[in-house]
């Protein structure tokens, strides 16, 4: 069966569903959604990455690179229009993959979404890449493992949301960098008490940033302590919830 995607021309959702022919795309396309989509998905982006050069939105999360292939990929997210990329839970992606695909992504993406990304292989990643990203305003990199401070310390100095929830730390000095930062998700994250010494010192320096710890939980099941929530000055308005 042959997909059409005409339903609205601006906006294309085909999330969820499997793709077995070309697509028919219509032209000026400024959204595409595939999340969990599957089968001939390299097919339907080669066909946007020939006939759309609009889209400002393209969303994989949930989609398997296998179907996709990094190329084709690649083809679309190069594109000077696209703004947001979000590709959370993106399956059987290797690092080098990853970091070919985001080092074709326009530079000046503004919204960045990782989330929950587990490599196919055991190579670190390469943090460098996104140091080229100069409008970069929203990153999340939720429940990513095995991240550092010297890893964080190469992201974009643009950046007023950074999502790191689930993510343990051993320091926060990376945040010195993010002069802009207005809202840091820590939710689930799990820091001793060292680290939460690092994040204590690293607010004390902002001001008027929201920090989610999760207040619904207990207190010993935050990412912050109440007693070190206490320490950072009331004046600077950092905001928990």
């Amino acid at each position: 069966m042959n997909l059409a995607l005409t339903a609205y021309p601006l906006a294309v959702d085909i999330s969820g569903q499997f793709i077995s022919d070309s697509p028919t795309l219509v032209t000026g396309i400024h959204s595409l959604k595939m999340i969990r989509a599957s089968g001939k998905l390299n097919v339907v982006l080669d066909a946007v990455a020939a006939s759309s050069q609009a889209l400002c939105h393209l969303d994989v999360s949930s989609c398997s690179l296998s179907d996709m292939t990094s190329s084709s990929l690649c083809a679309v997210v190069s594109s000077p229009s696209i703004g947001c990329f979000e590709a959370a839970h993106i399956r059987d992606i290797c690092t080098d993959d990853l970091v070919k695909v985001l080092g074709a992504l326009n530079p000046g993406c503004r919204v960045l979404d990782l989330s929950g990304i587990f490599f196919s292989d055991t190579v670190s990643f390469d943090f460098s890449v996104l140091t080229g990203f100069d409008s970069l305003e929203k990153l999340s990199l939720r429940y990513w493992i095995s991240v550092t401070d010297a890893d964080l310390q190469q992201l974009p100095t643009t950046l007023l949301a950074l999502d790191l929830s689930g993510v343990s730390l051993d320091s926060f000095t990376f945040l010195e960098r993010l002069p802009q930062l207005g809202d840091l998700d820590l939710d689930g994250a799990c820091l001793d008490d060292d680290a939460q010494q690092s994040l204590v010192a690293a607010l004390s320096a902002k001001r008027d940033v929201r920090v989610r710890v999760d207040m619904q939980r207990l207190p010993q099941e935050r990412a912050l302590s109440p007693e070190y929530m206490a320490q950072i000055p009331v004046e600077n308005n950092i905001f928990f919830y």
